[in-house]
């Protein structure tokens, strides 16, 4: 049976110019798991958000089962059981699972009080249904992003939606996180629900998706089984321009004649039995450290960034113990820093693109330049020039993408000449163009001489990015060589596991 059809979807945005949807056609039956997939800027979002009521369409029209939506209107939408799960939580933090996934819809008893028993119950009935394993109780605040995904679509499934969009919803997980979406999701479609998977990620639809549609510059360019796809079609369908990033090739590196960085003795803050990490990062090089949440990736973000400091032990930078630098001469003349926590540590979301990007311009313009007309925002367009994001200056950071915001984050960081890079999982919410972009502009870093240490969750892009991997696990280095590709996948595999220890090859 026919859930949903969209028929001739237009919306353009007058203020950029930009058409994001360019009359689109789609449909998605029961059961059926659909991937819907593109670059950054494609128009995915903007078509979630158009079925989920959240945008007017300007032309076009939404059948759910056979009956014409009202759009623009989210309750609309709600009503016909569209629910989207976004990239960024719509769950409030200071209420409790169950309270949430009751908001808008309070259990009452004596006719007005809130019935906290019965919400509980309702939503620990749902999430055993679904086997979504998720505790009533738990405040929203302490739930992973795992546990998020799994609470927003729980929350739709709360109000009777029967389709369910999905939002760039890998991004911050694990390769086992994904994994047990993938399961939630197949035994969502068992039961007669549809989703749609919105994605750049290509290789992770293999296993999930029956249909694929693939959207460019707005457009749908081809919607077909996914078994009719080839990877290197989809790619070419939905970047024609990629130039397919290699690996890097060892031996190929100019490094600096010391370490720009220094790791010694270096215990992390919440593994103060764990064993000493000691290593080094040259100019010119980039190390990976790569680690599986809870092993202490998070510990060596905040000690290489100078927001905590370690159990025992020291950063050195440029020979100098990190924590005696100050901390604005840190940021604006030797360290890039790109979080893993983009909203929470990188980003002001209410300001505009432009007071983003101009955050850490304090050294390169005067007080002239600043009373200057146009001045800054100029200075914010060459920035954006970098990177991206497509966005005008004056659009709000929170009305972009998850990957618009990354692309935010690397513009203002790359390219300013400091020493010293510390990118936190930089491909998160990247499509390939981007990441073939990062690759390039990483590379021109370390031909300046810049010393680069990433810390990652995504084995591929360790691959794609580092001259050097480093295995993170319980706090300790366990293992570091030289990247040779996805040759050692199963090894790094293995190290990052347990199933072997330091000491072989990886």
């Amino acid at each position: 049976m026919e859930l949903l059809a969209a028929r001739g979807l237009v919306k353009r945005y007058p203020s950029t110019g930009v058409l994001a949807n360019d009359h689109i056609s789609l449909s998605l039956r029961e059961g059926e798991i659909l991937g819907l997939v593109g670059e950054n800027g494609s128009g995915k979002s903007t078509l979630a958000r158009v079925l989920a009521g959240l945008i007017e369409p300007d032309e076009g029209e939404i059948l759910v089962r056979g009956a014409r939506l009202r759009t623009g209107q989210v309750k609309a939408s709600e009503a016909a059981g569209i629910g989207l799960v976004p990239q960024h939580s719509f769950l409030a933090e200071s209420l409790s699972l169950a309270e949430a996934l009751a908001l808008g819809r309070e259990p009452r008893r004596l006719g007005f009080l809130f019935d906290r028993k019965r919400a509980i119950a309702e939503a620990a009935e749902l999430s055993e249904r679904h086997l979504f394993n998720l505790d009533p109780s738990a405040p929203v605040a302490s739930l992973g992003p795992a546990e998020r995904r799994r609470a927003e679509i729980l929350r739709v499934l709360a109000w009777g939606g029967d389709i369910i969009l999905l939002d760039e919803p890998t991004t911050l997980l694990t390769g086992e996180e994904t994994a047990s979406l993938f399961a939630l999701a197949r035994n969502l479609a068992s039961h007669g629900k549809a989703l749609v998977f919105i994605t750049h990620r290509v290789a992770e639809l293999r296993a999930l998706v029956d249909r694929i549609a693939v959207l460019r510059d707005g457009r749908l360019v081809a919607d077909r089984p996914a078994s009719a796809f080839s990877d290197g079609e989809l790619t070419h369908l939905m970047s024609p321009e990629l130039v397919e990033a290699r690996g890097r090739k060892p031996g190929s590196l100019s490094l600096g004649p010391r370490p720009l960085l220094e790791a010694r003795g270096l215990r992390l803050p919440g593994f103060p039995a764990g064993r000493e990490l000691d290593f080094e990062v040259r100019g010119g090089e980039c190390l990976a450290v790569l680690a599986l949440s809870g092993n202490g990736l998070e510990a060596l973000e905040a000690v290489a960034s100078g927001l905590r400091e370690p159990e025992a032990g020291a950063i050195l930078l440029q020979g100098r113990p990190l924590g005696a630098l100050p901390r604005p001469g840190l940021r604006s003349s030797l360290l890039g820093y790109l979080p893993s926590d983009r909203e929470g540590l990188g980003l002001v979301l209410p300001a505009s693109v432009a007071d983003n990007l101009l955050v850490l311009e304090r050294a390169f313009l005067s007080p002239r330049d600043w009373l200057a007309p146009g001045r800054p925002e100029l200075r914010a367009r060459a920035l954006a020039r970098a990177f991206g994001p497509s966005s005008p200056p004056e659009a709000s950071a929170s009305a972009l993408s998850g990957g618009n915001r990354q692309r935010l984050l690397l513009s203002r960081e790359l390219g300013r000449g400091r020493p010293f890079l510390l990118l936190a999982d930089p491909g998160q919410g990247l499509d390939l163009a981007s990441l073939d972009l990062l690759d390039r502009r990483l590379g021109e870093e370390r031909k300046a001489g810049t010393a680069i240490l990433l810390l990652t969750t995504a084995m591929e892009d360790a691959f794609l990015l580092a001259d050097r991997i480093a295995v993170l696990v319980r706090g300790a280095l366990v293992w570091e060589g030289p990247n040779r590709g996805e040759g050692q996948a199963r090894e790094l595999t293995a190290l990052l596991t347990g199933l072997v220890h330091s000491g072989g090859e990886a």
